[in-house]
């Protein structure tokens, strides 16, 4: 991390650490000689924004659309999509769905409602998903 120091004035400075090798930013202030915990900066690293418009923390993220096609918005990883069928896909290359917070995000009508359903399922190392 290079970590960046703005003025000191009576006890009162601020510092912005930010990530060399990871892609990361974090922020901290010392008010009256004391310094407060480094927080995060969200940014396009490390958040991502859903398919109905709302931010969500990112970690390796792979949006899926209709023909097979896929976005990585975040971080580049080695996936492969295959369409099998119509609203199925097959999923090599990855590592699974996150095991905490947001996993599939699918797109809403503008009263709230699902617009589709979506069923995942393993075989062997790779992920099926199918929506319909």
């Amino acid at each position: 991390m290079q970590v960046l120091h703005g003025g000191q004035a009576a006890g009162y400075a601020a510092q912005l650490a930010i990530g060399i090798q990871a892609n990361r930013i974090l922020a901290r202030k010392c008010e009256g000689d004391i310094w407060n915990s480094w927080y995060e900066i969200r940014t396009t690293a490390n958040t991502t924004v859903d398919s109905n418009g709302f931010v969500k923390a990112a970690s390796p993220i792979l949006r899926l659309f209709a023909d097979g096609f896929i976005e990585e918005p975040v971080q580049q990883t080695e996936a492969e999509v295959t369409r099998t069928t119509t609203g199925t896909y097959r999923i090599a290359n990855t590592v699974g769905l996150a095991a905490t917070g947001w996993q599939i995000e699918v797109p809403r009508d503008h009263n709230g409602n699902i617009l589709c359903h979506v069923e995942t399922a393993w075989d062997g190392d790779d992920l099926t998903v199918s929506a319909s």
